[in-house]
């Protein structure tokens, strides 16, 4: 058992002994869980800290996301797609044999989950406990994105983007868009959907008028994006500052981001956006995690001891809790309120 760890007022770290692959709030946030890279699941409990583990899978557990009823559910390398009672009981949901489980994706409601498996994408109604397959795709699934609305479903792969009418059963759209795209992200409001591509570049699709606006020239690939909670402003991974690109101003010719927070000898590695207010969860490979005010452009680096690349951050739900994960194996849960409150 791994004992919680306080390092400054709302600041408090667990030491996992394994790769943190991702992390999820439950719908209530009031519990914690974490993917680990030898198969386990880390549950913490918020407020008191005390962390349990369970063995879930062979090998890597991969992703990791909340089931609205309580509990988790997990995909692995094993190609077991499983569900974690809070009581630590682990039951199989499914199985993809030979495929890796590692995109997921769901809906801001919890009710829909979606699944990569290889080229095609499982998705599930935890309401009513169902499960589809779409696809076959052209190419492995690289990442998914529900719209806000929970009625569209975005699958990036090689060679372009599939979009899913979750509502009809008429065949879904596909935009052409060469090399492999990942990372897709829709804007607060479903009117843009954003994605990553192998050769260092942003793609963003007005899902309007299907034209598509592009942001070249990026210093590495950009292999998470995120929006701001009013979706003014886009942020992607890969780069040596937080750099925000202003949404539509972005979309004229040489566009200008705004960049603050310069880190000298390491690129963002994690990020995740606040889903109520304007801050942000930037995480670097040396281990520097910036808690990113977005209406002032400023950035508070948290108390955390570098040295380990930042490899998972993601809020709840409520906007009140950041969860960070490292290679090294630590966890740090951020008190949002608690550390305000200290000032």
């Amino acid at each position: 058992m791994a004992a919680p760890v306080t390092i400054s007022p709302g600041l408090t770290q667990w030491e996992l002994q394994a790769y943190v692959e991702q992390a999820a709030f439950s719908s209530g946030a009031d519990k914690l869980a974490l993917a680990l890279g030898d198969g386990r699941i880390a549950l913490i409990d918020i407020p008191g800290g005390e962390a349990s583990f369970v063995k879930v899978h062979q090998g890597s557990c991969l992703g990791i996301a909340a089931h609205p009823a309580g509990g988790f559910l997990s995909g692995g390398d094993d190609g077991l797609l499983a569900y974690t009672s809070l009581d630590g009981t682990v039951s199989e949901v499914t199985r993809a044999k030979g495929q890796w489980l590692e995109h997921m994706a769901a809906s801001r409601d919890g009710r829909t989950l979606a699944v990569a498996a290889g080229r095609e994408v499982i998705l599930l109604n935890l309401e009513v406990g169902s499960l589809a397959n779409y696809g076959p795709h052209a190419g492995t699934v690289s990442g998914l994105a529900l719209s806000p609305a929970g009625g569209v479903l975005a699958v990036t792969h090689t060679g372009g983007v599939t979009l899913w009418d979750l509502d009809s059963q008429g065949e879904p759209i596909k935009l052409d868009l060469r090399g492999m795209n990942l990372a897709p992200a829709f804007s607060p409001d479903g009117s843009y959907l954003a994605m990553g591509h192998q050769e260092n570049a942003v793609h963003i699709i007005d899902l309007e008028s299907r034209k598509v606006f592009g942001l070249a020239g990026l210093p590495a690939k950009p292999g998470r994006l995120d929006w701001s909670h009013d979706g003014r402003h886009l942020l992607h991974t890969g780069t040596k500052a937080v750099i925000c690109w202003p949404v539509p101003e972005c979309f004229q010719e040489n566009p200008a981001p705004v960049a603050f927070s310069v880190q000298e000898e390491a690129r963002m590695s994690a990020l995740a956006a606040n889903p109520r207010i304007p801050f942000a969860g930037a995480g670097f490979s040396d281990g520097t995690v910036l808690l990113a005010e977005l209406k002032r452009f400023a950035a508070y680096p948290l108390e955390i001891v570098p040295g380990s690349p930042v490899s998972a951050l993601c809020w709840s739900a409520q906007g009140l809790h950041m969860a960070c994960g490292m290679e090294d194996g630590r966890a740090v849960l951020l008190d949002l309120g608690e550390m305000l409150q200290a000032g």
